[in-house]
C-alpha cells in the first residue's frame, strides 16, 4: 500500500499537520480533499491518508506532548473562561473569531 490512515482523534490544523507528517501542505490537501478549511471539523471525521512512510512517524511526534500540542487547532481557552460562537460567517477563519466569557 502506498497510503495509511492516521486519526489523530480530535480536530487539527492541517497545516501543521502537515509540517508534524513531513509532507507539503499542498500534498497534505491532495491526499485529504474532503478537508476544504485549514483544520479537520470540530466533531470529526478527524482521519488523515498520509504516505506510508509517513505515517508511524506522525503517530510517534502525535503521541509526544509537544507534538500534540502544535496539531492543536484552536488554542485553549484560559482557566475560568468559556468559547462562545462570535458572529463568524462561513468561509470565515473561525481562529480569529472566538470570543470568551468568564464562566460563573
Amino acid at each position: 500500500p502506498y497510503f495509511d490512515v492516521v486519526d489523530p482523534g480530535r480536530q487539527v490544523n492541517l497545516g501543521d499537520a502537515a509540517d508534524l507528517a513531513g509532507v507539503t501542505r499542498d500534498d497534505m490537501f491532495a491526499l485529504n480533499p474532503a478537508f476544504n478549511r485549514m483544520s479537520t471539523p470540530p466533531n470529526g471525521p478527524h482521519r488523515l491518508l498520509l504516505p506510508v512512510a509517513n505515517a508511524e512517524p506522525f503517530r510517534l511526534a502525535l503521541a509526544s506532548e509537544a507534538g500534540a500540542a502544535r496539531l492543536a487547532a484552536a488554542p485553549e481557552p484560559p482557566e475560568g473562561w468559556t468559547p462562545i460562537w462570535s458572529g463568524a460567517r462561513r468561509g470565515d477563519d473561525t481562529e480569529r473569531f472566538v470570543l470568551y466569557k468568564r464562566t460563573p
